[in-house]
């Protein structure tokens, strides 16, 4: 009689639970618009607990999208993942995580994207994470008629990727200069978004077709600061 008794509790349950297509736990009437409605005012929810080898273990892809865990290391705190990358909940401190600087002659203008300043390297750790960049450089030209149609922006390139820098935000456009003359010229920006990785970052230019006349060029530096 007991047995037939709890299956009759439970089916009634089951049917409830398909009727209003949601759940509750300690409260007989849940929200109408939550699937999972929990009272108490003396336990909590334990989300999944594991380390960041643990959480880097988990082969997530974008149907993962908003997956949480809670790492119990280094860096400790929720984690979720954003359907690209894992990052901190609620991790906006402005603390600072890396900073890097170069200063050399970097590279002439070229007929398509290319670094122009040094490129220091920076790590980014999580893609919540900014990195601000400032980058100068001096370019002239001792061409006949000087030079022209020079574009900048800040750009960055993950390391061992190859190909172009990636460009970030609004350039500098149609820059030129007197022939004899070589001007400093600088550009700065923010790169947000950058899955964590390896990255070199500073100014990009492209001379198009008249970049051989940007001839005389000089010494350049770039500084990047990451912060959270």
């Amino acid at each position: 009689m007991k047995n037939i008794l709890l299956l009759f509790v439970l089916l009634a349950f089951s049917a409830s639970l398909s009727a209003q297509g949601n759940i509750g736990i300690n409260d007989q009437n849940p929200d109408p618009l939550a699937i999972l409605d929990i009272e108490s005012t003396t336990k909590g929810v334990l989300i999944p607990r594991m380390t960041e080898a643990d959480r880097n273990a988990i082969a997530v892809t974008a149907a993962q999208n908003g997956l949480l865990v809670y790492q119990t290391d280094a860096n400790a705190g929720f984690w979720f993942f954003n359907g690209t990358a894992w990052g901190k909940l609620g991790e906006s401190s402005g603390r600072i995580v890396d900073f890097e600087m170069g200063s050399s002659f970097g590279s002439d203008p070229i007929n398509g994207y290319a670094f122009l300043s040094p490129a220091p390297v920076i790590t980014i750790t999580s893609s919540t994470q900014k990195v601000i960049v400032t980058s100068h450089k001096g370019l002239g030209s001792v061409a006949a008629g000087g030079a022209s149609s020079l574009d900048i922006w800040v750009g960055y390139r993950l390391v061992g990727s190859g190909g172009d820098p990636t460009t970030v935000g609004s350039g500098i456009y149609g820059l030129r200069v007197p022939q004899n003359t070589r001007v400093p010229f600088g550009i700065n920006g923010i790169i947000t978004n950058l899955p964590p990785g390896d990255y070199e970052v500073g100014m990009v230019g492209n001379g198009y077709t008249t970049f051989a006349n940007w001839n005389n060029n000089e010494y350049g530096y770039t500084t990047a600061l990451v912060i959270d």
